[in-house]
This record gives C-alpha cells, structure tokens and sequence, in this order.
C-alpha cells in the first residue's frame, strides 16, 4: 500500500500504526502527489491500495485518485483525513473507494488497516 501526506509526521505514525495492527501490511509513503502519480506510474503492480489525505498542497487528494485512476483504473484510493463527513462527501466521486476519518487515538488504524484489506483481496 502506498499512503500519501505532506506532513512526515503523519506519515510516520501512520506506517508504524499500521505496520503494528497487521504485520501483512507493506506500507510505503510519500510526501507529495506528484510522489504518488510517479510511484503508480512507474510500477502500478506493487501498489495495491493508496491512501491519501484530502487538502495536500499540490493537488487534493480526490484530484490524486483521478490521476491514478487514469494510469491504473484498478488500484483502489481511500481518503484519510480529518475532514468531517460533510466535507468528504461533497468532495467524494467514483475515483475513491473508501473514506476514513483521521482522529485522536488508535482506533482509526485499525478501522483503515481492516479497509485496506478488504480492497486489497
């Protein structure tokens, strides 16, 4: 999987939190959505699921998906953001295929571990 934030942070406790709630899980990050398009690009094989924050700098994420979606239609992209569910579906289309919600607490790791799965089979 390949998740996609512009803070290294988020990036970091992201990857060790999903890494921890299920040892299956490859997780590679990237800063940027140019990052992303590139990855996916280069080899759409070893990306079996993005996920990605909403507001990122470049490009937002929905905008991320329907890049991927155009160079690889087949890999799935989850929105993981703190938005709240109104700001997400407003900004929601058929490029992504899930959405979880960024909170305090290690609950929603488990919650985007288990969706990750589920896309990736």
């Amino acid at each position: 999987m390949l998740v996609v934030d512009e803070d290294p942070d988020v990036l970091a406790i992201t990857r060790e939190f999903l890494e921890h709630k299920d040892d299956a899980l490859d997780v590679t990050t990237v800063q940027s959505a140019a990052g992303a398009v590139d990855r996916t690009a280069a080899d759409s094989a070893a990306v079996d699921v993005v996920v990605t924050d909403l507001s990122m700098p470049e490009m937002s994420g929905v905008e991320l998906a329907s890049a991927i979606h155009e160079r690889a239609p087949d890999i799935p992209c989850i929105l993981y953001t703190a938005h709240d569910r109104e700001t997400v579906e407003a900004e929601f289309d058929t490029t992504l295929s899930g959405h979880v919600r960024k909170r305090t607490g290690g609950e929603q790791y488990a919650e985007l571990a288990s969706l990750v799965r589920d896309l990736a089979e």
